[in-house]
């Protein structure tokens, strides 16, 4: 798949913002922005000569104050470099990636080397930049991911896939042959799956279906998923559509009881069909998770969501991290109104803030939800 022109555009600083992001990084002192993916090629004619390469050979030669971007996606089948970490100065064995993972009362398991089986997604969220920036899902052969995994030395493995596994609605055999050849490499792994992922780990009941005990024996110890929603309408409304609300709690109680962690996320605020009761409930509805990271809802540039705004004149504050609330959903915006009438839309902001601390947060993390997940992981 070719990069558009709408995209090459775009890498080249014709942003839809007032200010580039490429005149920030120049203005903080950079000599060159490389867009997308770095070690895409930077052309048909150069060959194998990466957009980076060649971004470097130019800041070399005094070429400064340009955007480079590949004419196309990697070719993910193609054999990755492996990263020469002893280059880094005062480490004389560094065989792991800064990223660590503890368990409740576990062990240090050791830090978790990164690695990626796959690049891009398959979905079409509308608030999502993955398929805009990362393209559309390429998977990289199964031999190169095992062959990486060897050399690098790794015991502990963190997948960096947006989407672990072959993203379909039902698993692949490119899956289970991942799976099973990670059984004998016998290490600890976690990923980013979707929740069809994790519905394919049980059966009706919530046991284990014949995937999930792979997946398990495989060495995964924690999943990330995105929930991003506890209201259905939220997620049909920007095409969420790996996520059954009516399987979610089992699901996550399932994996607790097998020992894998549930990493769970959400956006608030994530459509107009969102009220001021969206924190509550979201508390509520994920308190068996291990791990909760919460957000505003992040509308990035490039996204369905972003162009969405942008055409409706929507009043929002860019907030690329989502810490703070960025728009008032229409239906929050109404109850605002009707308890406050001359609360202004600025200050609705500070009100879902101040909601989103009491009714989410500081419930999530109330004494006895920390005291029942303690007891659920007690194992």
């Amino acid at each position: 798949p070719k990069i558009s022109d709408a995209q090459w555009e775009k890498a080249r600083g014709n942003w839809d913002m007032e200010k580039r992001p490429s005149d920030e990084f120049f203005a903080c002192g950079a000599d060159a922005v490389v867009a997308y993916e770095a070690d895409a090629p930077i052309s048909a004619e150069t060959g194998t000569k990466t957009v980076f390469e060649h971004a470097l050979e130019q800041v070399m030669s005094g070429e400064r104050g340009k955007v480079y971007v590949g004419h196309d996606w990697r070719d993910m089948t193609q054999p990755m470099p492996i990263p020469r970490m002893e280059l880094f100065r005062g480490i004389k064995r560094f065989k792991y990636a800064l990223i660590g993972f503890k368990g409740f009362f576990g062990k240090w398991r050791g830090l978790y080397g990164v690695i990626e089986t796959s690049r891009g997604c398959t979905e079409e969220c509308a608030f999502c930049f993955v398929r805009e920036f990362w393209g559309p899902h390429r998977l990289r052969p199964v031999d190169h991911v095992i062959d990486e995994i060897k050399q690098r030395g790794f015991s502990n493995v963190l997948f960096s896939d947006d989407s672990f596994g072959t993203l379909g609605r039902k698993v692949t055999d490119r899956d289970k042959e991942l799976l099973e050849k990670l059984v004998e490499l016998k290490i600890n792994w976690i990923a980013q799956v979707n929740f069809k992922f994790i519905e394919e780990m049980f059966d009706e009941a919530g046991n284990l279906s014949e995937f999930g005990k792979l997946v398990k024996r495989s060495g995964c110890q924690a999943l990330y998923a995105g929930l991003e929603s506890v209201i259905p309408e939220s997620l049909q409304a920007v095409s969420k559509r790996t996520v059954d609300l009516d399987k979610t709690d089992m699901l996550i109680r399932g994996l607790v009881k097998n020992g894998i962690l549930p990493y769970v996320t959400t956006m608030m605020g994530l459509s107009d069909n969102e009220g001021m009761d969206v924190f509550r409930r979201t508390a509520d509805r994920i308190a068996a998770a291990s791990v909760f990271n919460y957000s505003f809802t992040i509308i990035c540039p490039g996204t369905d969501l972003y162009r969405e705004f942008k055409a409706q004149d929507r009043f929002f504050v860019p907030d690329p991290f989502g810490v703070h609330p960025n728009y008032v959903p229409k239906r929050m915006g109404a109850e605002f109104s009707k308890e406050y009438p001359r609360i202004k839309e600025k200050e609705m902001l500070v009100m879902m803030e101040h909601l989103f601390w009491n009714d989410l947060v500081q419930r999530f993390y109330s004494p006895w939800n920390i005291f029942r997940r303690i007891i659920a992981h007690r194992h």
